[in-house]
């Protein structure tokens, strides 16, 4: 790629490129995590909770608080049980229809791939997997239980 040679040109390859669809998505998914993020200082808000004391109850640091609040990250869904936990709220998930018509799901090549290798050296379900399995999965839920108690 050649570099562009003056800032008409730049204009011109910035407006080509918010024009794509991956474009599109990336801003709509960063509207979203914006708007759960001002979700979340809402509920701290409405709690009279401070960042660092609402950290303090996840077992969390403020930063992550911060970045959450912010939009520049989508907590997973049990970052936000925890958030709710912590909050003394229960956490309501709902899928509403979207109008715009379904969002593609783009993968970057890379993580396609691995998907893909994945898929493939997935182990058979003999017992000793399946029992593998399930300690592990046992495990993570003890530790998750645990790091809630503290």
């Amino acid at each position: 790629m050649t570099a562009p040679r003056s800032w008409a040109e730049v204009k011109k390859t910035q407006a080509r490129r918010l024009g794509t669809e991956q474009a599109a998505i990336g801003y709509q998914e960063a509207r979203e995590a914006f708007a759960l993020g001002e979700q979340v200082k809402a509920l701290r808000d409405s709690k009279g909770l401070s960042q660092s004391d609402l950290a303090e109850r996840m077992g969390t640091s403020q930063s992550v608080i911060a970045r959450i609040e912010g939009g520049g990250v989508r907590p997973s869904v049990i970052t936000l049980e925890r958030i709710a936990r912590a909050a003394g709220v229960r956490l309501a998930v709902e899928f509403q229809d979207d109008r715009r018509g379904p969002m593609p799901v783009l993968l970057s090549r890379r993580r396609a791939a691995k998907k893909a290798f994945v898929r493939e050296r997935r182990p058979s379900n003999t017992p000793d997997t399946v029992a593998k399995g399930r300690l592990k999965a046992a495990f993570k839920r003890a530790a998750k239980t645990a790091r809630g108690l503290r």
